[in-house]
Protein backbone atom coordinates (compact mmCIF):
# COMPACT_ATOMS: atom_id res chain seq x y z
CA UNK A 1 0.00 0.00 0.00
CA UNK A 2 1.19 3.51 -0.70
CA UNK A 3 1.29 6.20 1.91
CA UNK A 4 -1.81 8.01 0.59
CA UNK A 5 -3.85 4.80 0.63
CA UNK A 6 -2.73 4.14 4.18
CA UNK A 7 -3.72 7.64 5.25
CA UNK A 8 -7.20 7.35 3.75
CA UNK A 9 -7.77 3.92 5.23
CA UNK A 10 -6.39 5.00 8.61
CA UNK A 11 -8.90 7.84 8.92
CA UNK A 12 -12.28 6.73 7.58
CA UNK A 13 -13.91 10.21 7.54
CA UNK A 14 -10.96 12.07 5.97
CA UNK A 15 -12.54 12.53 2.54
CA UNK A 16 -15.77 13.78 4.12
CA UNK A 17 -13.84 16.24 6.27
CA UNK A 18 -11.83 17.47 3.25
CA UNK A 19 -15.03 17.95 1.25
CA UNK A 20 -16.63 19.80 4.17
CA UNK A 21 -13.53 22.01 4.51
CA UNK A 22 -13.60 22.87 0.79
CA UNK A 23 -17.30 23.70 1.02
CA UNK A 24 -16.74 25.91 4.07
CA UNK A 25 -13.91 27.80 2.35
CA UNK A 26 -16.05 28.27 -0.76
CA UNK A 27 -18.87 29.67 1.40
CA UNK A 28 -16.51 32.29 2.85
CA UNK A 29 -16.07 33.88 -0.61
CA UNK A 30 -12.54 35.03 0.15
CA UNK A 31 -10.78 37.23 -2.39
CA UNK A 32 -7.32 36.37 -3.57
CA UNK A 33 -5.13 39.15 -2.12
CA UNK A 34 -2.63 38.80 -4.96
CA UNK A 35 -5.19 39.45 -7.72
CA UNK A 36 -5.11 43.22 -7.26
CA UNK A 37 -1.32 43.29 -7.17
CA UNK A 38 -1.08 41.16 -10.31
CA UNK A 39 -3.46 43.47 -12.13
CA UNK A 40 -1.43 46.51 -11.04
CA UNK A 41 1.85 44.93 -12.14
CA UNK A 42 0.39 43.92 -15.49
CA UNK A 43 -0.89 47.47 -16.06
CA UNK A 44 2.47 48.94 -15.02
CA UNK A 45 4.30 46.59 -17.38
CA UNK A 46 2.06 47.62 -20.27
CA UNK A 47 2.60 51.30 -19.54
CA UNK A 48 6.37 50.78 -19.34
CA UNK A 49 6.42 48.95 -22.67
CA UNK A 50 4.46 51.74 -24.36
CA UNK A 51 6.67 54.39 -22.73
CA UNK A 52 9.82 52.57 -23.83
CA UNK A 53 8.65 52.37 -27.43
CA UNK A 54 7.70 56.04 -27.35
CA UNK A 55 11.14 56.98 -25.97
CA UNK A 56 12.89 54.96 -28.65
CA UNK A 57 10.85 56.65 -31.40
CA UNK A 58 11.49 60.09 -29.91
CA UNK A 59 15.23 59.34 -29.77
CA UNK A 60 15.18 58.24 -33.40
CA UNK A 61 13.54 61.47 -34.55
CA UNK A 62 15.77 63.50 -32.23
CA UNK A 63 18.89 61.96 -33.76
CA UNK A 64 17.70 62.17 -37.34
CA UNK A 65 16.98 65.89 -37.58
CA UNK A 66 17.72 67.28 -41.06
CA UNK A 67 19.91 70.16 -39.84
CA UNK A 68 23.37 68.68 -40.30
CA UNK A 69 25.23 66.39 -42.69
CA UNK A 70 24.79 63.32 -40.49
CA UNK A 71 21.36 64.45 -39.29
CA UNK A 72 22.58 65.69 -35.91
CA UNK A 73 24.05 68.92 -34.62
CA UNK A 74 27.18 67.22 -33.39
CA UNK A 75 28.59 64.36 -31.34
CA UNK A 76 27.11 65.66 -28.08
CA UNK A 77 23.60 65.70 -29.47
CA UNK A 78 24.12 62.32 -31.07
CA UNK A 79 25.19 60.86 -27.73
CA UNK A 80 22.10 62.34 -26.11
CA UNK A 81 19.94 60.60 -28.67
CA UNK A 82 21.77 57.31 -28.09
CA UNK A 83 21.21 57.58 -24.34
CA UNK A 84 17.51 58.34 -24.81
CA UNK A 85 17.18 55.43 -27.25
CA UNK A 86 18.90 53.01 -24.87
CA UNK A 87 16.72 54.22 -22.01
CA UNK A 88 13.65 53.61 -24.16
CA UNK A 89 14.73 50.09 -25.08
CA UNK A 90 15.56 49.35 -21.44
CA UNK A 91 12.18 50.58 -20.23
CA UNK A 92 10.42 48.53 -22.91
CA UNK A 93 12.31 45.38 -21.92
CA UNK A 94 11.64 45.94 -18.21
CA UNK A 95 7.94 46.48 -18.98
Amino acid sequence: MSQTQEETTATPGASDRAAQFRADVADMRLRDPRAGRDRLLMFTGGVLMALGIALAVIAYFYSSGADAAYNTQGPAEQRDAIVIGLAGVTVAVVG
